[in-house]
């Protein structure tokens, strides 16, 4: 504002021009200064802008990450929950079947001859390398579970050749 005036003062000549354009040209410096610092604050909030995006896209990212790993981490708790529970029933079966074969061996040969053939006296037989398998099956180890059964097969036959 004050910079139109004294233009208008030097078209008009109220006052003396050399003066008058000593102030304008001060006050025009004045003016490109307060510039120059606008636009070194303007180019600082852009960066800062930049950075607050960046920030948040990572923070987004991290969030969709800790989503992620939680459900991993109930899927994984969920399977650990099932493991332990089939680790204990294989506990249990094994003795039941250890205590099952404890009775029997204190049968009679008629008495014994009662289960023949029947899945208790299987499992009784088998039940301990059953449950192995089972277990290794569980942890994922098939080809150590292909081999115990292999075993096992091969055992079978030969107890059956000799029969």
């Amino acid at each position: 504002m004050a910079l139109v005036k004294m233009h208008r003062q030097i078209i008009f000549g109220k006052e003396n021009p050399e003066v008058l354009q000593r102030q304008v040209e001060e006050q025009e410096k004045e003016i490109a200064a307060i510039q120059k610092k606008l636009d070194d604050k303007q180019n600082k909030l852009s960066e800062a802008d930049c950075k607050l995006e960046k920030q948040h896209e990572e923070m987004t990212a991290i969030q969709a990450r800790t989503e992620e790993l939680r459900e991993e981490a109930y899927k994984y708790s969920d399977t650990i929950r099932k493991g332990a529970d089939t680790i204990l029933k294989n506990v249990l079966l094994e003795d039941m079947v250890n205590e099952f074969s404890e009775r029997v061996a204190l049968l009679s040969g008629e008495e014994k001859n009662l289960f023949d053939g029947s899945l208790l006296d299987s499992f009784a037989e088998n039940g301990t390398d059953v449950m192995h398998c089972a277990t290794l099956l569980f942890l994922g180890l098939v080809d150590d579970a292909k081999l115990l059964a292999a075993h096992r097969k091969a055992l079978i036959e030969a107890e059956m050749k000799l029969i």
